[in-house]
């Protein structure tokens, strides 16, 4: 056999054992503080609030419901839904968190493996969408140094930055805080319910409706 017993058996207790709420958590705190770093970026630099991630508000109630007339004021309402969360900030995290925590007292050998490798991240997340989803959620054509427009330096230096920022500071505070909730039961049950609204979300905007936040 390729793969001995003893392996696949590792394999399956470390699958028993492993913390998926940990895994939820982070997650759901760092599509959170991509949201919010993403909205506030370009806020600042373009001085207008924007819709992105999974917050499903740029869209009229007459989008969702046609047959509300169009030039109608309820019909021009915006119906605000989903989640204020970029789930490839909280993907990107969960990969960073699981793989460079070894690194914390490397600061420069954590920026540059996490720029390689989150910059890798994004290459393939970047060929998913256009191969799969047949949707391109970010274009860096116009940025130095950009490969294929999908991956560029800047964004490459960003990701370096926030691998860095992420196991030095971040990570260790939300774990802090998760020590505090992992016992309780309204803790899971509430990662439980978001979770499931998150893969609604993830479905609306990935299948359903790939245009409903613009790219």
């Amino acid at each position: 056999m390729l793969i001995s017993e003893d392996f696949m058996q590792k394999i399956s207790e470390k699958l028993k054992t492993f913390d998926y709420y940990r895994l939820l958590t982070y997650l759901f705190v760092f599509s959170l503080l991509g949201w919010l770093f993403e909205t506030g970026a370009v806020l600042i630099e373009f001085n207008h609030f924007s819709y992105r991630g999974f917050f499903f508000a740029k869209q009229t109630v007459h989008y969702y419901f046609p047959q509300i007339a169009n030039d109608s004021f309820l019909g021009q309402l915006r119906l605000v839904w989903g989640l204020p969360m970029i789930d490839m900030y909280g993907y990107g995290a969960i990969i960073i968190c699981y793989t460079l925590g070894g690194l914390k007292k490397k600061p420069v050998q954590l920026f540059f493996i996490g720029m390689i490798l989150m910059s890798l991240f994004e290459l393939i997340g970047s060929y998913f969408c256009s191969f799969v989803l047949h949707h391109d959620y970010w274009d860096y054509t116009d940025k130095f140094m950009n490969f294929q427009g999908r991956i560029c330096l800047q964004s490459a230096i960003a990701w370096g930055v926030l691998s860095f920022i992420t196991i030095r500071w971040l990570k260790p505070e939300v774990d802090k805080s998760y020590e505090k909730v992992k016992e309780k039961k309204w803790y899971k049950n509430m990662l439980i319910v978001l979770l499931v609204y998150f893969v609604i979300c993830s479905v609306v905007k990935y299948i359903v409706d790939p245009g409903i936040i613009p790219s």
